[in-house]
């Protein structure tokens, strides 16, 4: 475990977890004791195994593509002229896909399901091509050239937090943990939320990929630390906020410890 301090002082620690290990709220356990507003910290994640291979290009305009219900909006604004949004495909091939030379960012959006001997999948609902499943290791098979993986569950109009999220939660942290491990620079793991904290979560990931940064990852992570803060403070009941602190500490990033978002010509 190693610890440091990135600007605006936010307490920065880096976890390295394995398979067995992956599914545990590290995010809440070392934030329990902390006050969220006055003694900011984050937990970053990354893998044992990892394989870093050189970055693809970042040539715009980047594909970003969304894995899920195709008929739904899901990112809260317009993306700019760099950025070109779409769904996958469920009938198209690997070769078929013009997003295998361009794609630089994927949302799933699908329940993620450990089913036992078939190992880990997210289970991917679309009103537009039925039901499906994916694995975590068919993602960078497919989207080779991605720096960006956001896995989210579906969303709840519920703000109280139940055991089966808690399990869900636990089981999207193994699946975002194998497909960091399989080479994709970051993975973002979002549980269920309130379909507008949801909204305001990805409209502050939305900000920092239209910003082009350099290093993109202390700018997520930021992005991330004040949607916890605003959804925390925004519950009006101590339970409402007991849960929502537990809603907060379940998003999780696994991240290189640089990766740009510069747009390349």
């Amino acid at each position: 475990m190693t610890t440091l301090v990135f600007p605006p002082g936010i307490l920065d620690t880096k976890i390295t977890v394995d398979a067995d290990s992956a599914g545990a709220p590290w995010e809440f356990i070392w934030g329990s004791s902390w006050s969220l507003d006055k003694n900011p910290y984050f937990v970053g994640r990354v893998t044992r195994e990892h394989q870093p291979s050189p970055l693809p290009p970042w040539r715009r305009p980047v594909e970003l593509l969304t894995w899920g219900d195709s008929r739904r909006r899901f990112w809260p604004q317009d993306w700019d002229q760099n950025y070109v949004s779409r769904p996958v495909l469920l009938q198209s091939t690997i070769s078929e896909e013009p997003a295998g030379q361009r794609a630089g960012i994927l949302q799933i959006i699908g329940a993620p399901l450990d089913s036992g001997s078939a190992g880990l999948v997210v289970a991917i609902s679309d009103s537009a091509q039925g039901s499906y499943s994916v694995r975590p290791e068919e993602i960078k098979s497919r989207f080779g050239t991605l720096r960006l993986c956001i896995l989210q569950s579906p969303t709840a109009e519920t703000r109280t937090r139940f055991a089966s999220d808690r399990t869900d939660a636990a089981i999207a942290k193994r699946i975002g943990a194998e497909i960091f491990r399989s080479g994709i620079p970051i993975v973002i793991v979002i549980p269920v939320l309130p379909e507008e904290a949801a909204a305001d979560l990805l409209e502050g990931i939305q900000k920092v990929l239209i910003q082009a940064p350099r290093n993109a990852v202390p700018y997520l992570k930021r992005a991330i630390h004040s949607f916890r803060v605003s959804f925390w403070k925004k519950q009006e009941t101590e339970m409402e906020k007991e849960d929502a602190l537990e809603m907060g500490s379940d998003i999780c990033i696994y991240a290189r410890d640089r990766v740009s978002f510069e747009l390349e010509t």
